[in-house]
């Protein structure tokens, strides 16, 4: 049995207890809801102890990164920031154990 990446994650977490989530879903695998689930699930691995709010930044034009953040409970921006980018906050949710 072949294995392919369903996706890539880099997780950064800082001492003020945010951190910064990059996701990146295989093509064939995009459109199956992976990325709205790591949204939720994110905060139930060890490495989430101590966080409260992941901040993200997306290009306006990934629609479905968007879709899939609000779908998780994120708060978008309306606004684009300097580096070309919309601000996402995704704060834990209420009931979530630290």
């Amino acid at each position: 049995m072949e294995e392919k990446p369903i996706a890539l994650i880099d997780l950064e977490t800082y001492n003020d207890g945010t951190a910064s989530l990059a996701l990146v879903v295989a093509p064939e695998m995009r459109g199956k809801g992976i990325s709205t689930r790591i949204h939720k699930d994110i905060w139930g691995i060890p490495e989430m102890t101590g966080i409260n709010k992941i901040i993200g930044g997306i290009e306006p034009a990934n629609v479905a990164m968007i879709s899939s953040l609000k779908k998780a409970g994120a708060k978008i921006s309306k606004e684009i920031n300097a580096e070309g980018y919309i601000v996402t906050e995704q704060n834990r949710p209420a009931g979530e154990r630290e």
